[in-house]
């Protein structure tokens, strides 16, 4: 975590997952409209082509209230128990949205389908999966009006809640913000309080906002006989943040007095460090005390996304500030929820170092509560859905206690490959049906020697763009040597193997046009850059993967590429190395 830098109060950290921007970009929508409907497309089940209000299963009928019965799910120490059973549960499921005609946002609850529902939760239930994670309020408009929460949406999510309930299934409900109209836009701004996230933390009437919105929320669900008791957790967000170029973070004079009941002068960037850190954790505890007035028995989370880290890849630049580190190890949270994605540039050490759990085991469960195949990391749902399994694998040196997927819910997305599609490949690659222990890659196992392979290069223009961006079986990183050819980069097997097969993937940042390529190879015992193994010379485009194949060579330690031609700097997106032919 990196606190204390007068700097990192204005300068932008590198961002996360690309689907949480389009949470964030969906939320300024909703608060910039003008209120009126707007025509969306139906889900596939519905028969009408448009819509332009959200569904209602009944006309706000109150249901008497279900007899309350003993949470499913409980917490022993660091790890989530199935009170009917009393044994160890481990949550393995999917973030349910629906997505409509690809990118967007979730339309599950503008679009509320009785059927569609069944048929989703029909799907993952045959896979053996246990947990669902579902949006609240992505679509704001369609959950309150200027006057609270609708009725006809409190229909829509009690219906919802009793369908996962039906089909044995554990709910991860999610708020990715109080909703606007009726409560986000009550928010202070714009001074000493900036709005939005900063006022909704740090702000007495913020707290209070959010407190009102989640009482109003359970309590009519609960008033429509809906069951609560199957829900893992109520989570007060999707992904926490603050703005660092936002009041009062980004005031350097005068003090504020906070949520907290305490005052910071903001000349002071530890005083500044404490605000936010001592805010939020009040936060956590006056909202989720409410909720479990309302719930008893309930357990509270909140999901985060890593702190500021390149090497744990957060990419691109902005403004929000997130401390997950700080309120694991001491909040009021039954239990976090952590995000991180492969492909993406980052590796398991460094976000593990990011969240604080890289030296010593977490003192409550944690979940991966997201984690995905970006289209631009994996081209198709086969290398993503092994992609998900090795990842999944590896986090469990970290101590996660579960995992969900990001998402199901449509046939296309711009962004991330859905995991129902391809007869729900990426599911499956996670489903105890296929994979009974998690930690276990199982059928995954990659043929490829060289994939998480240390590496060594002749030169790289940042730690960015290293050369071991070859080895994470990833297409959308890449190593770049800063310089043109002649260039290398060399695998370490780790082990002697036997080789036959070198595939070097000339990706959308590579020079294209007239290429040359050299593989060179050598044992555990010799030097130098090794037996010169087979050449390729090629035309080659963007996208191209150039195979060099040989006579397998035995006992094969060293793999070393060494480009002698390529039109400008020489960058290689991923090297694959295999011991057959073919």
């Amino acid at each position: 975590m990196v606190h204390g830098m007068r700097i990192q109060r204005f300068v932008g950290a590198a961002s996360i997952s690309f689907a949480f921007l389009l949470f964030v970009s969906l939320f300024v929508v909703s608060c910039t409209s003008s209120g009126t409907d707007t025509t969306i497309v139906a889900p596939p089940s519905s028969t009408s082509s448009t819509v332009t209000t959200s569904t209602s299963l009944t006309t706000s009928t109150t249901a008497p209230p279900a007899p309350p019965q003993e949470h499913w799910i409980s917490i022993e120490g660091d790890s989530f128990v199935d009170t009917r059973t009393e044994s160890p549960f481990v949550p393995i499921g999917v973030n349910l949205l629906l997505k409509v005609g690809g990118g967007g946002g979730d339309r599950m609850f503008a679009l509320y389908d009785p059927e569609w529902v069944d048929t989703q939760l029909d799907g993952i239930v045959s896979l053996g999966m246990n947990t669902v994670r579902f949006f609240l309020d992505m679509c704001m408009e369609c959950t309150t009006t200027n006057s609270g929460i609708r009725p006809e949406y409190l229909d829509n999510l009690a219906d919802l809640l009793t369908r996962l309930e039906a089909h044995g299934l554990v709910a991860l409900p999610t708020s990715n913000d109080v909703p606007d109209p009726g409560f986000s836009n009550r928010l202070p701004c714009c001074e000493p309080f900036g709005g939005y996230r900063n006022s909704l933390y740090l702000a007495p009437e913020g707290q209070q906002i959010a407190i009102e919105y989640w009482t109003q929320l359970i309590e009519g669900v609960k008033e429509r006989g809906a069951p609560t008791h199957h829900i893992l957790g109520w989570q007060l967000a999707n992904e926490q943040f603050y703005l660092r170029d936002v009041p009062p973070i980004s005031t350097t004079t005068g003090s504020v007095t906070t949520a907290d009941g305490e005052t910071y002068d903001l000349a002071d960037d530890s005083a500044v460090d404490s605000m936010v850190v001592n805010n939020l954790r009040s936060y956590v505890t006056n909202v989720g005390n409410a909720i479990r007035e309302v719930d008893e028995g309930a357990l509270i989370t909140m999901g985060f996304f890593s702190a500021e880290d390149p090497e744990s890849g957060r990419v691109g630049l902005d403004n929000r500030w997130v401390i997950p580190d700080d309120i694991l190890a001491d909040s009021t949270l039954d239990f976090v929820d952590l995000h991180a994605y492969p492909g993406l540039g980052g590796e398991w050490d460094a976000i593990a170092s990011s969240y604080g759990i890289a030296d010593e085991e977490p003192p409550s469960p944690i979940l991966l509560g997201e984690f995905g195949a970006f289209e631009s990391a994996y081209v198709t749902p086969s290398e993503g859905a092994a992609a998900m399994a090795r990842w999944q694998s590896a986090s469990c040196e970290y101590g996660f206690d579960g995992w969900l997927l990001w998402f199901w819910g449509a046939d296309k997305d711009d962004e991330v490959i859905p995991v129902d599609v391809d007869d729900a490949a990426i599911a499956r690659a996670i489903s105890p049906a296929v994979r009974p222990d998690p930690c276990d890659v199982g059928p995954f196992e990659s043929s490829n020697l060289a994939l998480g392979r240390p590496t060594t290069a002749s030169a790289q223009e940042s730690d960015t763009y290293g050369s071991n961006k070859v080895t994470d079986g990833s297409d959308a990183t890449w190593w770049s040597a800063g310089a043109g050819p002649p260039q290398w980069v060399e695998i370490d097997l780790e082990e002697g193997r036997t080789v036959g097969r070198v595939e070097i993937l000339i990706g959308h940042v590579s020079p294209p046009g007239p290429q040359t390529h050299r593989v060179y190879l050598r044992g555990p015992d010799q030097s130098g850059k090794g037996e010169l193994a087979g050449e390729i010379q090629a035309n080659a485009a963007q996208g191209d993967v150039l195979t060099i194949t040989f006579e397998p060579a035995t006992d094969i330690r060293y793999v070393r590429v060494e480009t002698t031609r390529m039109d400008g700097w020489v960058i290689l997106h991923e090297i694959r190395v295999f011991a057959d032919e073919q």
